[in-house]
């Protein structure tokens, strides 16, 4: 089984001989539900992995057959993180349905305590507060790119955030949600902490655009703030 939504009861888990086998995109027990590879980038971690376990009747909560470790870039989104999780899955499931047929692997148990969850996504879980630091708005576009998608509201509509980059040098202060200058690294908007590069975006019912051609077209000036 791999990324099912549901838990199987236990009349189809007696079922398999060798026992009900699922591949999960995290290092169990950390981020076990439906979005693990997200909140693992969302939450700015540096590594990830998949986990080989025996299914029971809880969330993820099996015996650990087997894990891999892989590395999250700094410009991994979910799409290319997933990537990376699919292949390394592929060598896990190998070497654990041999080690299974051939009796040479015994589960693990999790420990319970060091569990973490990673909810569901919602549509508002990509709403950006340009209170929290910039590293958390830049670790939150990549990690829900395609979906949910970040978006902020404007004092007209709403605008998709869909590239981004923490702004080192920036030509200004300014309260957060302010634009404090435009550049090659497209427009620059004051954060918590630092301020953020938007590199490209998506108003309602329009194509994509650089941030610099969104500040043109919406008249976005430094000083101005951007968040209705």
């Amino acid at each position: 089984v791999l990324a099912y939504g549901q838990i199987l009861k236990k009349a189809v888990l007696s079922i398999p001989r060798l026992g009900p086998l699922n591949i999960h995109a995290s290092l169990l027990p950390k981020y076990r539900g439906a979005a693990p590879i997200q909140w693992a980038i969302a939450n700015g971690e540096k590594v990830t992995g998949v986990t080989a376990m025996l299914m029971n009747e809880k969330m993820d909560a099996g015996d650990i057959l087997a894990m891999k470790e892989v590395a999250i870039a700094d410009d991994d989104d979910c799409l290319s993180l997933s990537a990376k999780l699919e292949a390394a899955g592929c060598e896990v499931i190998k070497d654990v349905v041999s080690a299974l047929a051939s009796g040479t692997v015994t589960g693990q148990r999790q420990i319970e305590s060091d569990a973490t969850y990673a909810a569901k996504l919602k549509k508002e879980d990509g709403l950006i507060d340009w209170n929290w630091p910039a590293e958390k708005i830049c670790n939150r576009v990549r990690a829900f790119n395609p979906w949910p998608s970040c978006y902020c509201i404007t004092h007209i509509h709403g605008v998709k955030i869909l590239k981004v980059h923490k702004a080192v040098r920036c030509e200004g202060n300014g309260k957060p949600g302010q634009v404090i200058g435009a550049s090659g690294e497209g427009l620059i908007v004051a954060a918590g902490q630092h301020a953020v590069g938007m590199i490209e975006v998506q108003e309602e019912g329009r194509k994509r655009m650089s941030g610099a051609d969104w500040a043109i077209g919406s008249r976005l000036k430094p000083g101005m703030m951007i968040a209705g």
